[in-house]
């Protein structure tokens, strides 16, 4: 997952924000702020949606 999230970054700003709101909430349960710790709990499939759905549109784009 790690290797993932690192090379997201070569395509994020390209990305509208609508579409990096939604891989934000499909990857992530909860944030939580504890004094000047940022706390992420993951979604246990959300990394798995988000292939799923890649995948999706790949194939419609292929098919186009």
């Amino acid at each position: 997952m790690a290797w993932i999230l690192t090379s997201i970054d070569t395509v994020w700003d390209a990305l509208f924000p609508a579409e990096q709101a939604s891989v934000i909430r499909t990857l992530i349960e909860r944030i939580t702020i504890k004094g000047d710790e940022l706390l992420l709990e993951w979604k246990h499939q959300g990394l798995a949606t988000l292939l799923s759905n890649h995948g999706k549109t790949q194939r419609l784009e292929e098919a186009a």
